[in-house]
């Protein structure tokens, strides 16, 4: 289960900043995002993802999981601050999922 880490430009741990991060999936054919609606899990759902709140610079997510099969998929990490306004993203490396 992924971890993202809040830092600054230089590689320093944020370890107190104010936020939450959220996830949301996405798949990537020939290199456009499209925003897909199949990622679950244990977290506080919304319409843009599922959200962590940023303990100690760190926003460890858990239960997360694809329900459909795939290939080229891509997890979108969305760093928002204490007002839930968007700062910055990161992609994930492509995902693929099998079944079985």
């Amino acid at each position: 289960q992924p971890i993202v880490t809040v830092s600054d430009r230089h590689g320093n741990k944020l370890n107190s900043f104010d936020g939450k991060v959220h996830v949301d999936l996405y798949k990537t054919p020939s290199g456009h995002e499209e925003y897909l609606g199949d990622l679950s899990g244990t977290l506080t759902p919304s319409l843009d993802g599922y959200f962590v709140d940023i303990v100690g610079g760190e926003a460890p997510f858990q239960g997360l999981f694809i329900n459909a099969s795939g290939k080229d998929f891509r997890l979108r990490f969305v760093l928002t601050d204490e007002e839930n306004i968007s700062m910055t993203y990161v992609l994930s490396d492509q995902i693929d999922v099998e079944v079985g």
